[in-house]
Parts: structure tokens; sequence; C-alpha cells
């Protein structure tokens, strides 16, 4: 079925300051499924695609910091990526991030 609000949740098994998150885009002849994607680490909103790129490179600010990655689709159709890539670093204690933030 073809709706809004296909998602990957990616949990990454800890909390984590997050640099870049790569998206890996089909290579073959079929329509781009990545339009109207939207990125997020917990609920900051990093990053949305709005054109065709084999490669994207979302990088995300100083101070991003989580434990899952959500890749939502806002418009009604499918998704479809070769592989989704996370660089960050850590894990951290929350409690230990809010004293440094803070």
């Amino acid at each position: 079925m073809n709706l809004k609000n296909n998602m990957v949740i990616i949990d990454l098994g800890g909390f984590f300051k997050i640099h870049t998150i790569k998206l890996w885009n089909r290579i073959d002849e079929q329509p781009s499924y990545a339009i109207g994607v939207l990125i997020y680490v917990d609920d900051d909103l990093i990053g949305t695609i709005h054109d065709v790129q084999r490669l994207y490179n979302i990088l995300a600010g100083e101070e991003v910091y989580g434990s899952k990655i959500f890749v939502k689709q806002s418009l009604a159709k499918f998704m479809n990526f070769i592989e989704i890539q996370v660089f960050g670093s850590g894990p951290y204690r929350k409690k230990e991030m809010s004293r440094k933030m803070f």
C-alpha cells in the first residue's frame, strides 16, 4: 500500500552524538523513491530530500544527540534505499550529556 508515513526506525542501542547520516539511493532506472523523505534524530528534524542523487549526505548540527534515527516518507509513495549509514560518537549517558550541554 502506497501511503504517507512509511518509515524506517534505526535503534542505535544507546545515546550517541550524531555527525552524519548517509542514504544510498537506487541506481536502476526506477523513479526515485527518496523525494519527500524526512530524516530525524529522535524528535529533531535534521534533513529532507527534495532531489534525485546517488548518495545523500545529511550533516547533523554540532549538538545533535539521540538514540533513534527515523527515516520517514512524507509523500504518498514508497521509499527504497540500498543502505542507510549512521556516523557518530558515543555511547553517552543522558545525564552526562545534560551537564555538558547546559
